[in-house]
Formats: C-alpha cells, structure tokens, sequence
C-alpha cells in the first residue's frame, strides 16, 4: 500500500459520498451537494489516496491570521491507525503554525485520546467557553 497525499479540492461527489458514509457521517451524505461546495470553499483540504480510492480528508475554515477552523477530519476505517490522520493534521498544524487559534469540534464519540495526541485540549481547560447554534432548518438547493 502506497498513501500519496493531495492538496485540491475538486473530488467527485461518489468520493466524498463514500468517505462521509463509511465514516458514519450520514447527517451530512443527505446533504451531499452542500458538502461537495463546503469542501470547495474551505480555506484548505488535504486529501490521503490509495491509488485512485479515497481514503481520508482534513478541511479547514480560516481566516489565515486569527482563527482556523478544522472542520472536518475522516480516514476509512480500514485504513485507521497507520498515522494517515496524524498526517494529515500535522500537515494543517504546520500549515496554521502563525495562526493563533486552531479550533476542532468533535462530538463525546469523537476520538478524543488521537486529538489529544497532537495536542488539542478541551476548551474548558483553555479557560474559554464554546458556545453552538445547529440550524435544523437548511434546505438543500
């Protein structure tokens, strides 16, 4: 097995159905029109690859001066814990190293152990507060 890594964000629309569906992300394959144009007009995405399969993403959201926004972060399950997620968020570290925010949102289920592997910390023990408003009311276009 050869990874290569990817630094676009044109990806056919079965890609990403089928990264986003294996991954257990279903709230967003009923939307994947929405989740194609996320990916288009995010700051940065870097993609894993096994030949012309795909097999892991990372998107970011930024400003690129105060805050980035890792939106998100999926490798297939097969392929998890080979350190293609350790190498894709290390590439979105050293690419945001001048940012001073760097921000990941996950739900309790996340895998919170990885995250704070590569040294993200709970927000509470940053001394902020993390506050979200989930808009149920989208419609797809």
């Amino acid at each position: 097995m050869s990874i290569q890594y990817k630094d676009f964000n044109i990806l056919s629309k079965d890609q990403v159905f089928h990264l986003y569906e294996e991954a257990g992300w279903n709230n967003y394959t009923k939307d994947i029109k929405n989740v194609l144009f996320g990916i288009q007009n995010s700051a940065f995405v870097y993609t894993a690859w096994d030949g012309r399969l795909l097999i892991g993403l990372v998107r970011v959201v930024s400003d690129n001066y105060t805050i980035s926004y890792i939106q998100d972060l999926l490798v297939l399950e097969k392929y998890q814990k080979q350190g293609i997620g350790k190498h894709l968020m290390d590439t979105v570290k050293k690419k945001y190293s001048h940012v001073r925010q760097l921000v990941l949102l996950t739900d309790e289920n996340g895998p919170l152990p990885f995250y704070e592997s590569l040294g993200f910390k709970e927000v509470s023990k940053n001394h902020c507060l993390s506050y979200m408003l989930i808009n149920n009311n989208t419609k797809n276009e």
